[in-house]
């Protein structure tokens, strides 16, 4: 019965024509057919395609398990490919094949921005392979192919890097680098070794196992322009921004302290705000108008509301909310949305770009167990309340709770400066939050900073 089963399971992937990811591993293979054995929770069948080049079937509706080790293809059969972006098509048979199926997929983060392909990374030999052109164009390089010879061509100023499918030597600037995989075509697109592909223009390649997580990052050009600012309610906050940096002049104004100097090598002016909405907002308005700074990154400590979030862990804002504003009555407090620029939700938005590229620091220095993204909220109290953080919890969906954040985002939305809240959770914001903000304030307030430092490396 088994075997009747595997031999309709394998005529059916055959027509199935899903792709998956394979590896060259040995000598060519034997011209007949000989299909891989079908297991009970997955099958892989794959057919012969241009040298590199691989098309495979999947048996993707049995949603079992991924499977631990790879499926070895004993065989290969025949089949034309044809890439409709690089027109290959009847190359010699590929050495034999393994596949490896993800638990996951793998994600690519280049300076901040998450890599959308139409063909997923692979795992090859213990290798991951990415689309070697979202890749390059995403870098600002120029990508030719030719199909006469399957070689990639990427061009960004004056380095020149080739690629040929199957070669184990491509060059940068006519200087061979040797890798120990070769490039291979899968579903119509060329795949290359990541680490390989990300530093062939001077990035660099950062890969976090445990979130099958790819970071590049690479140097874009400074314009000397307007400077970012940087901003903390508290002097802790600030600290290791100071220590980092090279400043070169401090202004007071307001009886703020403006600090004026470079941080990883981008223009800043830094300053500790003070604790509470108005000071807050007063700072982003200086910040904004006699410094004409481009940007607003807002850094600190805050206490966690969402459930998922502990102590030490941090939560880059979608949107910011003020928890606090509404009206007084005989029957309580009643919040009201009025002080946000969505006047139906409260909603202030924060700048997404920015945002995005703050989660990716977080991410390079926490990894993704500890780095959230959700709505922040502000209100001129100090939250150390169970039934309070729950009310926040279910009415505004927080994850985290402070008192600036929505006061800096507000003003500087109207004055159309993009702005980002970063936050460390100190406490929890529960009744002991009091006692616990002593323990780890301090930690998380230079966990704060740590990634702004890093962000200000990608931006």
């Amino acid at each position: 019965m088994k075997k009747a089963l595997s031999i309709l399971l394998a005529l059916f992937l055959l027509f199935s024509m899903i792709p998956g990811a394979f590896a060259a591993e040995g000598a060519a293979p034997d011209s007949a057919a000989n299909i891989i054995e079908v297991e009970s929770d997955s099958a892989v069948v794959a057919t012969e395609g241009p040298a590199g080049t691989v098309g495979t079937n999947e048996l993707a509706t049995l949603e079992a398990p991924a499977i631990d080790e790879a499926a070895e293809v004993e065989t290969v059969d025949t089949a034309e490919v044809v890439a409709d972006e690089f027109e290959v098509e009847d190359a010699p048979a590929i050495v034999g094949i393994s596949a490896v199926l993800p638990e996951k997929e793998i994600t690519v983060i280049i300076n901040g921005e998450i890599i959308l392909f139409d063909v997923a990374p692979q795992i090859v030999n213990d290798r991951i392979l990415v689309p070697v052109r979202a890749i390059f164009e995403a870098m600002g390089a120029e990508v030719s192919w030719d199909g006469d010879t399957d070689t990639v061509t990427a061009v960004k100023g004056e380095t020149v890097v080739v690629l040929t499918i199957g070669d184990f030597n491509p060059t940068v600037n006519g200087v061979a680098v040797e890798i120990d995989q070769c490039g291979i075509i899968v579903d119509s697109r060329a795949l290359a070794p990541l680490r390989f592909v990300g530093e062939a223009f001077g990035g660099t390649v950062e890969w976090v196992e445990e979130d099958l997580t790819a970071i590049i990052t690479f140097e874009v050009p400074v314009e000397k322009g307007r400077p970012i600012g940087i901003m903390s309610a508290m002097d802790s906050e600030l600290a290791l921004l100071l220590e980092t940096a090279d400043i070169t002049e401090t202004k007071t104004i307001g009886g703020m302290k403006f600090h004026i100097g470079t941080l990883e090598g981008k223009d800043v002016v830094m300053v500790r705000a003070g604790i509470g909405k108005s000071l807050a907002a007063a700072c982003t308005a200086v910040l904004i108008s006699e410094f004409d700074v481009s940007a607003v990154i807002f850094t600190g400590i805050a206490g966690g509301v969402g459930d998922k979030v502990k102590i030490l862990d941090v939560v880059i804002a979608t949107d910011m909310i003020l928890h606090d504003y509404g009206m007084m009555t005989a029957d309580g407090f009643v919040w009201g949305a009025y002080a946000g620029v969505d006047q139906e939700t409260g909603a202030i938005p924060v700048d997404k770009e920015l945002s995005d590229k703050a989660y990716t620091a977080a991410l390079m220095v926490l990894g993704k167990k500890s780095v959230f993204r959700g709505t922040i909220v502000t209100g001129d109290q100090f939250i150390a309340s169970d039934p309070y953080v729950t009310l926040l919890q279910e009415k505004f969906n927080a994850l985290a709770c402070e008192m600036e954040g929505a006061s800096v985002a507000r003003v500087a939305y109207e004055f159309e400066t993009p702005v980002v809240v970063i936050r460390c959770m100190s406490d929890k914001a529960d009744g002991l939050a009091h006692e616990v903000i002593e323990n780890f304030g301090d930690k998380a307030a230079d966990i704060s900073a740590s990634i702004v430092i890093e962000l200000m490396k990608i931006i």
